[in-house]
């Protein structure tokens, strides 16, 4: 079997005229194509994101600090403030 190649412009509903005519077998092999075309540009769409945008990571010193500060401010809130939320006055 000879392939050509074609250029032609089509719509989906085209599109999935044409693969509903297809054997499951060539369904399959057009899943999987379609599948490692699509891992391919997200691959490439993430690497330029992480080559363009340039990130400061956070350290886990930070993150602790960060916890141990939320966690005083909320031991010192006053309780009366959470019961106002949840019983407000009318």
């Amino acid at each position: 079997m000879t392939t050509a190649l074609l250029n032609i412009r089509l719509n989906y509903d085209q599109v999935l005229a044409l693969v509903q005519q297809l054997s499951d077998e060539d369904k399959l092999r057009l899943k999987d194509e379609l599948i490692a075309e699509t891992a391919k540009k997200n691959n490439s769409y993430i690497k330029d994101l992480s080559i363009t945008e340039e990130t400061e990571l956070i350290s886990t010193k930070e993150i602790q600090d960060e916890s141990i500060i939320r966690k005083e401010l909320y031991e010192v809130r006053p309780i009366t403030v959470c019961q106002e939320k949840l019983n407000p006055k009318v």
